[in-house]
């Protein structure tokens, strides 16, 4: 007969044994969950398709990034949209909805009463200050008497003519009329100079009542 104390003393031992190796796997399984960690977490950071954030740089440069995305703090992203400056309003300060119409084509004249303004300068409509006045035209020539018309001085009587003679004209207060002046008889149409008072020539007119040089 089999003593119960050795038998179960047996017992005890093989499950000391049993618990004891139980808690070395435990502890070896618990060793390999924390290695298996970091190991995990350095897989995820090399990908470089993943969606979640990595504190590991994964480009230094956009020629490293597919498409159009650019290297940005170590990491491939999407570009940004260009923000707009904090000064603009949003609308182009030189639109041309904004800029002055341009002038109106100048008026062109050949003649300055083409022209509102009264000047054609360079066949253009152009400010009057651009016409320089014209001189006024010079006073027509007095209008001068022959002989036999009547005078009031010797200023009214035609000094040249046909009509004259050589030596001008004299108006002679005795009728009130031009005539023409003389130093010979033969230069008269009348053929009588009158001889005058207290000058050298004489006047052509009637030999009635006269004395002819």
């Amino acid at each position: 007969m089999t003593n119960p104390t050795n038998v179960s003393s047996d017992n005890v031992g093989l499950n000391s044994a049993w618990r004891a190796r139980s808690r070395s796997f435990g502890v070896l399984a618990m060793a390999l969950a924390f290695l298996g960690a970091p190991l995990a977490a350095c897989s995820g950071a090399s990908g470089g398709g993943g969606t979640g954030g990595s504190t590991s740089a994964e480009c230094k440069s956009d020629a490293e990034c597919k498409g159009d995305h650019v290297c940005e703090h170590g990491a491939c992203v999407a570009p940004a949209q260009s923000a707009p400056d904090a000064g603009s309003t949003g609308h182009d300060s030189a639109a041309p909805d904004s800029a002055p119409p341009p002038p109106p084509p100048p008026d062109t004249c050949s003649a300055n009463s083409d022209c509102a303004t009264g000047c054609c300068h360079n066949s253009v409509c152009a400010v009057a200050s651009m016409c320089p006045t014209p001189p006024p035209p010079p006073p027509p020539p007095p209008v001068c008497h022959n002989p036999g018309q009547s005078c009031t001085g010797r200023s009214d009587c035609c000094q040249s003519g046909g009509n004259v003679g050589p030596h001008g004209a004299v108006c002679l207060s005795d009728d009130g009329a031009c005539h023409a002046e003389c130093f010979y008889s033969s230069e008269c149409a009348s053929n009588c100079c009158v001889k005058l008072t207290g000058v050298s020539y004489g006047a052509c007119g009637s030999s009635a009542g006269h004395t002819c040089i």
